[in-house]
């Protein structure tokens, strides 16, 4: 009984005991607390380094590596850049060794392996669904020395001595924007040249540029010419950065896109940096149809996009009408177009043969034919556009040349070039029953003077003449010799 006792009185000591540690380890616990959160990312912690013990008052602390990192402060490990180990496992600093490279290689050590962390993901979530800032709590840690790791990049690497810890989000999202190059007197199935910029922002993780067309253009790698700049220096491709698509992507469920460029870990792109993309797309007949347009954006961190941006890269057409002086439609005319102009033997503007524009007769969904640029697929173009009234589409902005090359029956031909201006706008025609009215690019053939031709009233004339002279001739001789024989 008195055993009994004595067991009794030993468990309720241990449970007041444990009653009593409950409040001193919450109190003694610490605290991190990450201000300006990002919504929608998520946030967690591995502890690095237990703290054994501080002395407030002189500064001084004491750290040991948790178990599960002792292989990356082993020597020749990442770590062991950034960390010295002694004898009796104390740690200690390197000089000079820089804070937020330790963060990303550790953090990435971490997933390689992988080490599961100490407490997360937490999403933050703002205080409104529009809101642009949160805040993540991590309570009741032990002491020690935390990595604090967000989906949107490395955050920073940190030490809860101080109980308390406020820290502020230190990643930031990139920004990008893409332009595009249209030289004048492009036409379809040509190649223009797209630039992508991207600002780096903090914390820079797993940056994948993706390109998407949505229409009107046409991606191939061989023809693309990618060429990737940080600053002014020129990226590798394979160690730098990949390509991947258009098949591999263009099936993608979560990001689907016609091409993208992923960038290495190994590239350690920082605040500030500044890439630049540029490569090139086919302009296709689907253009005419539909603007060429074409989407970017950046996917960064776990699973965070840019908003991103698009460039387009609009084609238009004219109605070429052939008319007499009088407005009325001509048919049977023909001719050729060009997108530049050399000087002849005199020094005289002439079109430059090098720069004709070879077309395809194609039909629209009304079934209206109409002519336009050859693709680089095709094959059995033209030269030579055949009007009365017909439409040629697949141009850009700039100035063309018309030469008629074959005039209707009967009509003097127009000699030299017709500027073609195209600025911005289709240059559409008005027709009203066979008559042009305005617009389009009108070419106006005059008649020929009726000159005499043989057989015709001007020669006869002079026969019918003669042959009356002649036979009053034959007549009157007849007539002489009757009166001398009556003689």
């Amino acid at each position: 009984m008195k055993h009994m006792k004595k067991i009794a009185s030993l468990v309720l000591a241990l449970v007041m005991a444990l009653a009593l540690a409950v409040p001193a380890f919450a109190e003694d616990g610490g605290k991190i607390t990450i201000n300006n959160a990002i919504p929608g990312t998520d946030y967690s912690i591995y502890e690095i380094f237990k703290l054994e013990g501080y002395n407030e008052t002189s500064g001084a602390y004491n750290y040991t590596v948790m178990p599960a990192w002792e292989a990356f402060f082993a020597p020749g490990a990442d770590g062991a850049d950034y960390i010295t180990i002694d004898d009796k496992g104390n740690v200690a600093w390197v000089d000079g060794a820089d804070a937020a490279d330790f963060a990303q290689k550790a953090l990435a050590w971490a997933k390689d392996q992988p080490i599961a962390a100490t407490r997360g993901p937490i999403t933050a979530e703002g205080a409104t669904p529009d809101a642009e800032t949160a805040t993540v709590t991590f309570e009741n840690l032990e002491l020690g020395y935390y990595l604090v790791d967000s989906s949107a990049g490395a955050l920073c690497s940190l030490n809860t001595a101080a109980k308390e810890v406020d820290i502020e989000e230190k990643n930031s999202k990139p920004t990008d924007e893409k332009t595009v190059e249209v030289p004048s007197e492009t036409k379809v199935g040509d190649l223009v040249t797209f630039t992508a910029t991207i600002n780096v922002g903090k914390g820079a993780q797993n940056y994948v540029f993706h390109d998407t067309i949505v229409s009107g253009l046409a991606f191939d790698e061989d023809k693309a010419d990618i060429v990737v700049k940080l600053g002014e220096t020129t990226l590798i491709k394979g160690s730098d950065y990949t390509v991947t698509g258009p098949t591999e992507t263009e099936d993608d469920e979560d990001d689907p896109c016609t091409f993208e460029i992923a960038f290495s870990e190994n590239l350690e792109l920082k605040q500030g940096d500044v890439i630049t993309i540029t490569y090139k797309m086919e302009l296709t007949e689907d253009a005419i149809i539909e603007t060429a347009l074409n989407e970017e954006h950046v996917t960064y961190g776990d699973k965070h996009r840019t908003k991103g941006d698009e460039a387009e890269v609009p084609v238009y057409g004219f109605d070429l009408v052939k008319t007499d002086s009088d407005n009325k439609e001509l048919a049977g005319a023909k001719f050729s177009l060009y997108t530049g102009l050399t000087k002849d033997a005199e020094g005289n503007d002439v079109v430059n043969p090098d720069t004709i524009i070879t077309f395809v007769k194609d039909t629209d969904e009304d079934g209206e034919e109409y002519y336009r640029p050859i693709t680089g697929d095709e094959t059995g173009g033209v030269t030579t556009i055949e009007a009365g009234t017909i439409r040629v589409e697949g141009l850009t902005d700039g100035t063309y040349y018309l030469v008629e090359t074959e005039q209707p029956e009967g009509y003097n031909k127009v000699e030299g070039y017709t500027v073609i201006t195209i600025n911005g706008a289709d240059q559409n025609a008005e027709i009203d029953q066979g008559e042009w009215q305005n617009g389009g690019v009108h070419v106006v053939n005059n008649k020929g003077p009726r000159l005499p031709s043989t057989g015709g009233i001007g020669t006869t004339i002079f026969y019918v003449v003669g042959g009356l002279l002649a036979a009053g001739a034959v007549i009157l001789l007849i007539t002489k010799r009757r009166m001398n024989f009556e003689k």
